[in-house]
């Protein structure tokens, strides 16, 4: 499921349901990858500020930057 953010930091959100993966790419062309997301987790931040959701996902699951 891909989310087009366009929000101050971030671009946007990428998630794949099958992998359990969120790729977030910023607006200065960073991008990372967040591991073993469930989909019920997307679905309760995107519905809150976008750009907090990076935040969150590093405060919970693993990642690294691509």
């Amino acid at each position: 499921m891909y989310f087009a953010i366009n929000g101050k930091n971030v671009k946007s959100i990428d998630y794949d349901m099958t992998a359990r993966t969120v790729k977030v790419l910023f607006q200065n062309n960073r991008q990372y990858i967040y591991y073993d997301v469930p989909a019920t987790w997307i679905v309760k931040f995107l519905g809150s500020e976008a750009d907090k959701v990076p935040q969150q996902l590093g405060k919970e699951f693993k990642f690294k930057e691509m």
